[in-house]
């Protein structure tokens, strides 16, 4: 068996700030959660890791047309792919979107949207980190599968950002790119997560009615 001891130990220590509003037991010996809680971890990591990949990547979506773009240095270059912070030129050259080069308004808007995923995104997965010492109670479930919906939302309004904007307009040939296959998987896999934390809360909810009512 597992020794989850030194896990135990380092929850012991964590500061009083981290969860102010939310009162958490420390659970000794065992997984404060239980099980239940692994499935909605692991898709919850997966799709982390894939909306980062995503929203880091220069081809977000491919253009196969006449779009062009400007660099830093003020010369226009056809553009093949084009991603939430950066671009790439026929070339294969990589630029970033910064004060002289330009950005169109959806990629800006993609970019707010980007940011607001991310941190969602690392707040729900930091909150299942400590699921394996700290025992949340019920309410705490349903604020992380809220959170898991909301960031789904917002992949999902990046992902529609990114293809209405002036390159697919002007080309008219407009494909998915990696960024964006990564982006539908982990669109995919936030929902699903969403829907699996709902299930943990109520769980929860029926362990926390059993307790309270005893044997």
């Amino acid at each position: 068996a597992i020794d989850f001891s030194s896990i135990v130990n380092f929850c012991r220590l964590l500061p009083p700030l981290i969860l102010p509003r939310i009162p958490i037991l420390i659970m000794p010996g065992k997984l404060a959660n239980g099980i239940c809680c692994f499935g909605p971890s692991f898709f919850v990591s997966l799709a982390f890791i894939l909306s980062l990949f995503a929203q880091r990547r220069c081809n977000y979506i491919s253009i196969n047309g006449e779009a062009s773009n400007t660099g830093n240095k003020g010369v226009s270059y056809l553009v093949s792919n084009v991603g939430v912070t950066c671009w790439q030129d026929g070339h294969g050259n990589s630029w970033l979107y910064s004060s002289g080069v330009n950005a169109l308004e959806e990629v800006r808007a993609a970019q707010d949207l980007s940011l607001a995923t991310i941190i969602m995104g690392t707040t729900a997965w930091a909150l299942f980190v400590l699921a394996g010492c700290v025992r949340f109670p019920p309410a705490a479930w349903l604020l992380i599968s809220a959170i898991l919906a909301a960031t789904a939302v917002t992949e999902g309004l990046v992902y529609r950002d990114m293809f209405d904007n002036g390159y697919c307009g002007e080309s008219g040939a407009c494909s998915r790119g990696t960024g964006a296959k990564c982006a539908i998987s982990a669109m995919t896999f936030w929902t699903l997560s969403s829907f699996m934390c709902f299930g943990v809360f109520r769980e929860a909810t029926d362990i926390q009615n059993a307790e309270e009512e005893g044997p």
